[in-house]
């Protein structure tokens, strides 16, 4: 049982500790490595999750609005949490229908094409917009949405009333991508 935690956890730690053994024997702090022929624990696979049309709607129908229009968006999108959290409508350009997302790897700006229902969906949200932030707070549209607030309580709710298979915001970004492939859009 891993108490919530991601299974790669006790491995990035037994790494990080293999790490700071090796520089305290190197400086002389340590006669010998403690974690030598310690094996690091073997990764499992974790299987993609990919949500169905019906269970889209179950949780939508359990999120309301705005939440399940933010569900749906990153849906539409494939943007990854902190991506889509942290968008601002400077950030929308509606005449090319794209949105310009950094790219951290590179330092530069990515344009992501939005589909049509995702401009509804920007249009919509920008209607009751108070904020230079896309996803602003429903109780205080002035604030940034509290990401963690919402996933800890409003979206862990809103799957568990849809009574479907655990569902993590990650895997909307895993539907995104599987509907594509099915429409033929070539992987990149």
């Amino acid at each position: 049982e891993n108490s919530g935690r991601q299974h790669s956890t006790p491995a990035f730690y037994l790494s990080l500790l293999r790490r700071a053994c090796k520089w305290r024997v190197q400086t002389g702090c340590l006669a010998r490595d403690p974690c030598d022929g310690i094996p690091l624990p073997k990764e499992r696979d974790v299987p993609i999750r990919v949500l169905t049309p019906e269970e889209e709607r179950a949780i939508a129908e359990s999120l309301g609005q705005p939440y399940a229009l933010w569900m749906r968006f990153a849906i539409l999108t494939g943007l990854r949490q902190s991506e889509q959290f942290s968008l601002r409508w400077r950030d929308v350009n509606v005449a090319g229908k794209v949105l310009l997302v950094p790219c951290p790897a590179t330092g530069g700006i990515a344009e992501v094409a939005l589909p049509d229902e995702a401009l509804s969906i920007l249009q919509e949200l920008q209607r009751h917009s108070l904020s230079f932030l896309v996803f602003a707070d429903p109780g205080n549209p002035t604030q940034p949405a509290d990401v963690h607030q919402f996933y800890t309580t409003t979206w862990t709710n809103a799957v568990r009333k849809a009574g479907v298979p655990w569902v993590a915001w990650k895997d909307l970004r895993h539907t995104a991508g599987a509907r594509l492939g099915a429409q033929g859009w070539p992987p990149d």
